[in-house]
């Protein structure tokens, strides 16, 4: 008897103290996603998928399974198969999360055939239990005219009513459409309130869109060292436009920090951001505040023009043309301005008649 009278409580204080860590994992999840906190380890994944495995029919907890199999934690791989698995086993089991993930996969055909009817009816079910996401799907069904006739006005209705469950996302979309008079009266006064509610929010998006706003009102006052504060919070969270922008910030507020700049227009160009990849690109070929290496600016030039940045493309072309540090290659040249020019770029229309004028001068044309 003394065995099992000692035996029982500790079975129940373990399965307290899991209960009470994964209640502690699910916050931390919550806090990842939804307030830009932290990504989650491998041991808390590894606890979540022994948990889901033992509570099949716990959908909250399938969910943020799906979640973490979707990618975005560094720790975790992602499989997508298994994702969609876990999320339509949480949305059948009712979660609303769920059902609005699934119900956006199904309007754009991701891991599934798109469906309007059944994207409707998920959406529909999960703005039913005030998921806000919910909300968010319908306002996209009625924007785009997912199987419906579109409409705006419903749309707005849509986004507001997501808005006003505080998703983030909703929020900036009604602050960019207000400061736009996008399918509501211009009120840059409510589209600034709005950016400002998403940034203090932590949304790097919001925080980025809200500095941008403020360097077009640089002559109201302070508006330079509001827009480099939160330009500073969006890059902080690696936004990518953010940090290839906050080179350009920097050298505004202060033209003697170009090395500083430099810093981060090469962050930007490794983490794949075409304007960063031309811009450090062009730091190499020119030695400004880094030691010039012109074989690997024209390399970053060259991933930058792959991404269709038409300045880059220009740049590019005017080298080719002219063999200023590699092998003059007029075709190449060619292409680039080409491309260049057809994105609107007028130099890069004259440098082309250029380039057409002395290959004709020379018999090649």
């Amino acid at each position: 008897m003394s065995v099992v009278f000692v035996a029982a409580p500790a079975r129940g204080q373990n399965n307290v103290a899991q209960q009470v860590q994964h209640r502690n994992d699910i916050k931390r999840l919550v806090q990842w996603r939804d307030h830009y906190g932290d990504p989650p380890d491998k041991a808390l994944f590894d606890r979540l998928n022994r948990y889901v495995a033992a509570n099949p029919r716990d959908g909250e907890a399938a969910y943020w399974l799906s979640d973490l199999y979707s990618g975005g934690a560094p720790a975790i791989g992602q499989d997508m198969q298994l994702h969609l698995q876990l999320l339509v086993r949480a949305s059948d089991l009712g979660h609303p999360r769920a059902k609005a993930k699934l119900a956006s996969y199904y309007l754009k055909g991701i891991g599934v055939t798109k469906d309007f009817k059944r994207a409707m009816e998920l959406a529909v079910a999960a703005a039913a239990q005030r998921e806000p996401r919910g909300h968010a799907v319908l306002a996209e069904i009625y924007e785009t005219g997912a199987g419906v006739e579109p409409n705006p006005k419903v749309a707005i209705q849509y986004y507001q009513q997501a808005a006003a469950l505080d998703y983030d996302p909703a929020i900036l979309g009604l602050a960019l459409a207000h400061l736009e008079g996008k399918h509501v009266d211009r009120d840059d006064a409510k589209g600034m309130a709005l950016l400002e509610k998403a940034s203090k929010n932590g949304m790097p998006q919001a925080q980025y869109y809200l500095a941008i706003e403020y360097l077009k009102r640089r002559h109201e006052g302070q508006n330079d060292l509001l827009a480099a504060k939160w330009m500073v919070e969006s890059a902080k969270s690696d936004y990518l436009p953010a940090v290839a922008a906050m080179g350009d910030v920097l050298l505004m507020l202060d033209p003697t920090k170009q090395a500083e700049a430099v810093a981060w227009f090469r962050k930007a160009a490794e983490q794949g951001h075409g304007v960063g990849q031309r811009k450090y690109g062009l730091a190499l070929i020119s030695g400004e505040h880094v030691p010039p290496n012109v074989p690997a600016g024209v390399d970053w030039l060259n991933k930058s023009a792959e991404q269709g940045d038409a300045e880059a493309q220009e740049v590019l072309g005017v080298i080719y043309m002219a063999g200023l540090g590699v092998e003059r290659d007029a075709d190449r040249a060619q292409i680039l301005l080409q491309s260049a020019a057809d994105a609107g770029r007028e130099r890069a229309r004259v440098y082309l008649n250029v380039l057409k004028a002395q290959a004709k001068g020379s018999g090649e044309f």
